[in-house]
């Protein structure tokens, strides 16, 4: 680096040779002593904040002092700290309806968002097939009867006897088994409710399978949340504590409830890694729907503002560095 320095003197006063001499003595010096001045002057946030400090006025000393002052009393004063995360509505008890036999759709009766009782005829399957191979299982039922009453009265063959009744055995169960599935061909609701899936309306004459789900029944009355909270955050949640819910269908309504059951495990929902808590909510009015999603606030007890406003940059900043 190159520098240059200027030498004042007072008006009418002599440039003396001296002066020239003691200028070029001191010039070689001079760089490597302002180098150590600017070297010992603290830099960055640190220096412009002793510049300012030193250059400062009483005054404005004293405003900066009650100012810090009030910022760390506002951040000691305790607020409400609410752990704030999502949920989704699901019916207290459901129910899978599911078809009893292998056949048919013959016809369906109701969809989802119906109201149901228990035993409400929900579809039934076509019997026609059923029917047919009734009628046949009866005709070989009379059969073998009638070939085991022959066999013993026109034989002693015990083995023969005996093979016949096995065939009118047979014959019989198979009768008892198309008169089951006769006697299921309508399949009806197990309990009061509403159906919450099962658009068959487009389905008739589509087969399905023994054990194929059909409906999902359940009553809403009463609904349950499943709250997502965040693993970082679910050391401040605890049994019983109140909440407060807004849905996405629904933001101008609130629902208040409170968490009766905190799952040990953790889950991963959607990229997150999650805790799943239950909070039990009232719905008489019928206003909450399966399926529904939203978020909650939960009632976590007070903390200071600064505790709230920086417990999670703090958090971070111990965990990654």
């Amino acid at each position: 680096e190159i520098g240059a320095w200027i030498f004042f003197f007072k008006a009418g006063e002599p440039f003396t040779p001296r002066k020239f001499a003691l200028m070029e003595a001191a010039t070689p010096h001079a760089a490597a002593l302002l180098d150590l001045v600017r070297g010992s002057k603290p830099k960055g946030i640190r220096g412009m904040v002793r510049r300012f400090w030193s250059n400062a006025s009483r005054y404005k000393k004293t405003a900066l002092f009650a100012a810090l002052v009030a910022a760390i009393v506002v951040l000691l004063v305790p607020v409400p700290h609410r752990v704030a995360a999502s949920c989704e509505v699901q019916p207290q008890m459901m129910r899978q309806v599911a078809a009893p036999l292998d056949g048919l759709l013959e016809e369906v009766m109701v969809k989802p968002g119906d109201k149901v009782e228990k035993g409400q005829l929900l579809a039934k399957l076509d019997g026609k097939e059923i029917g047919w191979r009734h009628a046949q299982a009866l005709a070989d039922k009379e059969m073998a009867l009638k070939k085991r009453d022959v066999a013993r009265s026109t034989t002693r063959d015990v083995a023969e006897v005996q093979m016949a009744q096995l065939e009118a055995d047979a014959a019989a169960v198979q009768v008892a088994l198309l008169e089951y599935q006769k006697a299921n061909l309508e399949i009806r609701s197990p309990l009061d409710g509403y159906v919450l899936s099962g658009s068959l309306e487009r389905s008739k004459g589509v087969p399905v399978s023994m054990g194929q789900k059909l409906f999902d029944i359940g009553p809403v009355d009463t609904m349950y949340l499943e709250i997502a909270v965040p693993d970082s955050d679910i050391a401040w949640v605890k049994d019983g504590m109140d909440l407060t819910m807004r849905l996405e269908a629904r933001p101008r309504e609130k629902f208040n409830a409170t968490i009766r059951e905190i799952y040990p495990v953790s889950e991963s929902k959607d990229s997150e890694n999650v805790f799943i808590c239950i909070a039990a909510i009232d719905n008489r009015e019928n206003e909450l729907r399966p399926g529904m999603r939203g978020k909650v606030r939960i009632e976590s007890g007070y903390r200071s503002l600064g505790w709230v406003l920086f417990h999670k940059p703090w958090d971070f900043v111990r965990l990654h560095l």
